[in-house]
């Protein structure tokens, strides 16, 4: 027996089977702009994710870049003398063997040091110091110097650092050394990789963005568990 519906001049009706596959249909077509919706969502997620990490990259390697190059051991000059004599403190960098085992503490310290020359109206020699640590917190990663932060990159998985020191040979020119990190060397090469992932919970988990940065400082290296000045 059909249950048919009419409508009020008593034409053009429809059985509940015809209702049933009419809301079916409907349903599936909502369900399917509610998926291809959701999709979309999820795929601006993950780009506004990379794009603000590849933001907050260029900016942190950036400063990286341009403070330690700045690196210098400890400048003392001799005030009120007109040629005054500096004196050099060795001031090493210092770096985290396996940064990516700190949780909460420092990776990585440097000292820069400038020297201002006064000569009017009588010698007057100021030196300014400044610290600069790299510290890790959680998956986080700053720059700071001063007890401030100067740049930051979030979302750090992993980190990884290596020094190769460089030398004076006998006829003054400059060599790699291949004994390690030397806090007497002239400079260091200081090669940083890092890989950033989504927090936990995060849309495409397994997304990666490795990045690889090879700078100089002007000072040797040691290793040191706790780098700090």
């Amino acid at each position: 027996m059909k249950l048919r519906l009419y409508t009020r001049g008593g034409r053009n009706g429809f059985t509940i089977v015809e209702l049933i596959i009419a809301i079916l249909v409907f349903s599936s077509f909502i369900g399917i702009l509610m998926y291809l919706y959701s999709r979309s969502n999820d795929s601006f997620k993950i780009t506004f994710w990379k794009q603000q990490r590849t933001a907050q990259s260029e900016i942190f390697w950036t400063h990286m870049r341009k403070h330690l190059e700045e690196a210098t051991n400890q400048l003392v000059p001799e005030q009120f003398v007109a040629n005054p004599e500096v004196t050099i403190n060795i001031k090493p960098l210092k770096f985290h063997s396996d940064p990516t085992s700190v949780n909460d503490g420092n990776i990585m310290a440097w000292n820069c040091s400038r020297v201002n020359f006064n000569f009017s109206p009588s010698p007057n020699h100021t030196v300014a110091h400044g610290i600069y640590l790299l510290e890790k917190k959680g998956r986080t990663i700053r720059l700071k110097s001063g007890g401030k932060e100067v740049s930051k990159i979030e979302d750090v998985e992993s980190i990884k650092i290596k020094v190769i020191s460089i030398k004076k040979d006998s006829t003054n020119f400059e060599e790699v050394f291949s004994g390690g990190p030397d806090p007497d060397a002239v400079a260091s090469v200081v090669e940083m990789s890092m890989t950033l992932s989504p927090p936990k919970g995060y849309l495409a988990e397994d997304l990666k963005i490795v990045q690889n940065h090879k700078f100089r400082a002007n000072v040797g290296a040691t290793v040191d568990s706790a780098p700090s000045y």
